[in-house]
């Protein structure tokens, strides 16, 4: 049935190479909820058998990426789909951009990590304040310093 409609069941999504037939079929590909960096390789798929689709199914998906897709992912996928690169071209340019997202999600990770550590130490240092303890130990205990504790 699938084949059929041109459609790709959940199981073909991990497969090497899926043949994108229309519009439906990169959209399935496409509109699950994944991150960007999937999101990107997913994209690179449809990117490799984009040219096969007809005038009217290219028009249809690019006109769909563009609405449901954010900045800056969107200009990156209409790029890849609106090229003339190889198959090749577009696997590395897909994974250079896919280092540079997983990257910035690492960074952005290990951000709200030091945010969510520092929340919490100024917390516990309002907790100490309230129950009179003095400044050298709530600094010696929280690791934060003087002008943050006076600010509480």
């Amino acid at each position: 049935m699938w084949k059929k409609h041109g459609l790709l069941s959940y199981s073909q999504i991990n497969s090497q190479k899926i043949k994108i037939q229309n519009t439906v079929s990169a959209i399935f590909l496409l509109d699950q909820k994944i991150d960007s960096v999937e999101f990107i390789e997913r994209a690179a798929l449809v990117a490799t058998e984009f040219n096969t689709l007809s005038d009217e199914h290219k028009l249809r998906l690019k006109d769909w990426l563009d609405h449901i897709i954010e900045d800056p992912i969107r200009k990156v996928v209409l790029d890849i789909l609106e090229s003339d690169m190889s198959e090749e071209e577009v696997r590395r340019m897909t994974a250079n951009i896919t280092k540079t997202l997983q990257e910035e999600k690492e960074q952005a990770e290990k951000k709200g990590k030091l945010e969510g550590e520092r929340e919490k130490s100024l917390e516990v240092a309002k907790k100490m304040l309230s129950k009179g303890m003095s400044i050298a130990d709530i600094i010696e205990i929280t690791g934060l310093i003087e002008k943050d504790i006076e600010e509480l």
